[in-house]
């Protein structure tokens, strides 16, 4: 069995492998300088390594997952449709989420790559 980590990012805990891409939310501004930059997720909640199982409570001391931005990118677009009945009003908006598009380089455990 592979090695995976479950992180908690962007508001929500990811299922990660080291060598895949993954969407994550970030709510702070999209920039240029945010590509290839490194990035380290301390709030490691549990870390599987063949047939070891680490649990966290609530995360995992001494843990991190290291990986880089690869870029950012917007989401589908939302649209938001209100309608007042018996107004003869309506409103039409539209939304797309900011993502960032992440690679996991490696995860560490007690500083011993897994």
């Amino acid at each position: 069995m592979n090695t995976y980590a479950i992180i908690e990012a962007g508001g929500e805990q990811l299922q990660v492998q080291p060598g895949r891409f993954y969407d994550i939310r970030l709510n702070v501004p999209v920039t240029e300088f945010w590509e290839n930059r490194k990035i380290v997720f301390s709030r490691v909640l549990m870390i599987r390594s063949e047939s070891n199982t680490f649990l966290g409570k609530p995360w995992l001391e001494h843990a991190t997952v290291n990986g880089r931005i690869f870029h950012p990118r917007r989401g589908n677009k939302l649209i938001i449709y209100k309608m007042r009945p018996k107004k003869h009003t309506s409103k039409k908006n539209g939304h797309r989420q900011t993502f960032m598009r992440l690679i996991i380089d490696s995860i560490f455990f007690n500083n011993q790559n897994l």
